[in-house]
């Protein structure tokens, strides 16, 4: 991998104009070109494209794919095509959701004979980041290297998207000309080197499949980004997504009453507000929202719901906590009564030991040892005698040997041989 320094100045791959991306990816005429996981803005050069949903999803913000006679509908980690059926497979922003990037690479290499791959880096994850995300993804030494997300909210709170969705030059610098600084783009050709990092203790960091976990990671998104006053607009969803996955949670009721404050609307706020009492919030927000209700001031600041430090335990999934001390338990018990087996063991042992059964047959059990070598010594010296010729022969050798080294030196022979 080239050092930052070394990257230069403007990005070498313009993603965010898929227009232009066949000319900067050398892709020719002639080639077949697939697009996996179009999502919202397709590589324009496409022949075919594909994608696990057609329709809006939470990984594209809730936004529609623009479908016309290309699209089909499919799975990066089993693609529908045959071996090197393509020329060129572009996967851009796609591999950060995957459930399993390691069988996703595999299946671009065996589909295409070479591609293009992007995806944000470790650190814009960490500042900018997506609730749906479940890798970091960063380039070391030519190596695509795959490390499980292991927190609900982004570590930096988001801070730097909301600074995007309302600064155009920001926007302009961070996503466009310096895109190959805040996100790996990966070029290959035949295979390429990946390695993933997966501590075993993962899933109860962040797993996206568990609803608790994927929906506080909505929520804190939507709460991160209010915060920093980015458009109510983008955060809708969002707030839509934690409601649904914490159907019982009192606080994205709250969040969307204060996104609804923020837009003036207030019918839609005071059923918010309702939804968020009815679900037993306690978040002192919902004073202050009703104080809004009641007499509406322009211009008035909007309180956001949710300490942090409350929803500790909210962040957590309560059957999974029982079922690991289930777990534990059990296990504790298996040791126990591992360990009651062992301390049985030893008893009947020493018992056997200090019997007088045992101590009577020891002279028994010599003589046995001692008949078991007796037949061991006499068929090495029956193979000795075969293999030196037999028994002349051997006693010819024998005599030599003494003569010359002596009766020690014969020892050893013999000794050699038993």
């Amino acid at each position: 991998m080239k050092a930052i320094d070394q990257l230069g100045i403007t990005a070498p791959f313009p993603s965010q104009t898929p227009e232009h991306m066949a000319d900067a990816l050398g892709i020719q005429p002639k080639d077949r070109v697939l697009d996996v996981g179009g999502g919202g803005a397709p590589l324009t050069r496409a022949n075919v494209i594909v994608d696990r949903d057609l329709k809006g999803g939470a990984d594209r913000d809730g936004l529609d794919a623009p479908i016309d006679g290309r699209w089909l509908a499919g799975d990066i980690h089993a693609l529908p095509f045959a071996d090197k059926s393509f020329d060129f497979v572009y996967c851009c922003h796609v591999l950060e959701h995957t459930q399993n990037p390691a069988r996703a690479c595999e299946e671009l290499m065996r589909v295409a004979q070479r591609g293009y791959i992007e995806t944000p880096r470790r650190l814009t994850e960490m500042l900018h980041g997506h609730p749906t995300h479940r890798w970091l993804v960063d380039v070391i030494d030519g190596v695509l290297i795959f490390e499980r997300r292991m927190f609900i909210e982004s570590p930096l709170r988001n801070v730097m998207l909301a600074r995007l969705l309302t600064d155009p030059e920001a926007f302009q610098a961070y996503l466009i000309k310096q895109r190959h600084l805040t996100c790996v783009q990966f070029t290959w050709s035949n295979r390429f080197d990946y390695m993933v990092i997966e501590p075993p203790d993962w899933q109860q960091a962040f797993d996206y499949d568990n609803r608790c976990h994927a929906g506080w990671s909505h929520y804190y998104f939507a709460l991160n980004l209010l915060a920093n006053q980015a458009p109510t607009g983008y955060v809708h969803n969002h707030i839509q997504q934690a409601r649904t996955l914490l159907p019982n949670e009192g606080l994205p009721a709250a969040l969307a009453c204060a996104e609804a404050l923020l837009n003036d609307n207030l019918l839609i706020a005071k059923e918010n507000w309702a939804a968020a009492k009815q679900l037993g919030c306690a978040d002192a927000c919902l004073l202050e929202y009703e104080a809004m209700l009641a007499r509406p001031l322009p211009g008035s600041a909007i309180p956001l719901p949710g300490k942090r430090d409350e929803l500790a335990a909210n962040r957590n999934d309560d059957g999974q906590i029982a079922n690991f001390y289930r777990i534990l338990n059990e296990r504790n018990e298996q040791l126990a009564g591992l360990s009651q087996a062992v301390t049985e063991r030893d008893r009947q042992i020493i018992a056997l030991l200090d019997s007088t059964s045992w101590k009577i047959t020891q002279p028994l059990r010599f003589i046995s040892r001692l008949l078991k070598y007796i037949r061991r010594a006499g068929n090495q010296v029956s193979l000795t005698l075969k293999r030196n010729g037999g028994l002349t022969a051997t006693s010819k050798k024998a005599t030599e040997l003494y003569r010359s080294e002596g009766l020690g030196g014969l020892w050893r022979a013999i000794k050699r041989f038993l």
